[in-house]
């Protein structure tokens, strides 16, 4: 049996408005990054989408992000593998300052910032507990991060580019016998203003 997981991106942050590098630093959901939440929540509804499990980055704006998506009352378990990529000496820095939006590299800029080989190893970690944790036929939601989910989709299809990965977007993902394939990539929350 497969099962599937919808990973989601936390709904817009403070951070996000003001153009900064928010990796492992935090700042709270946006009036909107709120209303983006409940996009999803009512996309997973419209789609009659029965969720048996949830998991979060301990980071609090996928927290709230999930639990908007969710309710408060529903168990879910927060994983230290799932947070952003830490930015190291350029977290909260803004981004015009930032520099691989000057063609420089991430992995080649400074030694504080966290490899994508060290975040590929994370997710591998975080997936081997969602997966020891639940049953074959679950249906998962895993909040996380903008850069986290490019780099795992970006893995899932070979190392192609993606444009990015708007707030609240969904991938969605089958597993079946520990073989990931992605399935589809929804922007339930692209035209919430």
């Amino acid at each position: 049996m497969a099962r599937t997981i919808y990973f989601v991106r936390h709904g817009e942050t403070l951070f996000n408005t003001q153009h900064r590098a928010q990796g492992r630093v935090d700042s709270p959901l946006t009036d909107l990054g709120i209303r983006q939440a409940k996009a999803v929540k009512k996309f997973f509804e419209d789609k009659n989408i029965r969720l048996n499990a949830a998991f979060s980055s301990t980071q609090e704006r996928a927290c709230d992000t999930l639990e908007l998506i969710v309710g408060h009352n529903f168990p879910y378990t927060r994983l230290k593998d799932l947070r952003e990529r830490s930015y190291g000496v350029f977290e909260a820095r803004a981004d015009d300052l930032l520099p691989w939006g000057h063609g420089l590299g991430h992995d080649k800029v400074d030694p504080t910032i966290e490899t994508y080989d060290s975040m590929l190893k994370r997710m591998n970690s975080a997936l081997k507990t969602i997966f020891e944790e639940k049953k074959d036929d679950d249906t998962i939601l895993v909040s996380s991060h903008g850069n986290f989910l490019a780099v795992f989709t970006r893995s899932l299809l070979g190392g192609e580019d993606l444009k990015g990965m708007g707030n609240c977007c969904v991938v969605e993902v089958k597993e079946e016998n520990k073989r990931l394939q992605l399935i589809n990539i929804y922007e339930p929350a692209a035209n919430v203003k």
